[in-house]
């Protein structure tokens, strides 16, 4: 079996496959910024008006399948 390790320390070729590691990161957010960060991701929601947007250009130019 043929491993190499590569420059990346999230990768590792072994044979044909390219094996990684997750990359798993939170969001600490601080107390004063709570209310910034609420608004902000309220206002970053999907809106309604958005979902009828996106239908009617599914619409036009025909849904793929």
């Amino acid at each position: 079996m043929n491993t190499q390790k590569k420059d990346s320390s999230n990768e590792k070729e072994v044979g044909d496959m390219v094996l990684t590691k997750p990359i798993n990161k939170i969001e600490i957010i601080k107390n004063d910024n709570t209310k910034k960060f609420i608004h902000e991701f309220n206002k970053n929601k999907v809106s309604t008006e958005f979902l009828s947007s996106c239908k009617k250009a599914a619409d036009l130019f025909g849904k793929q399948k």
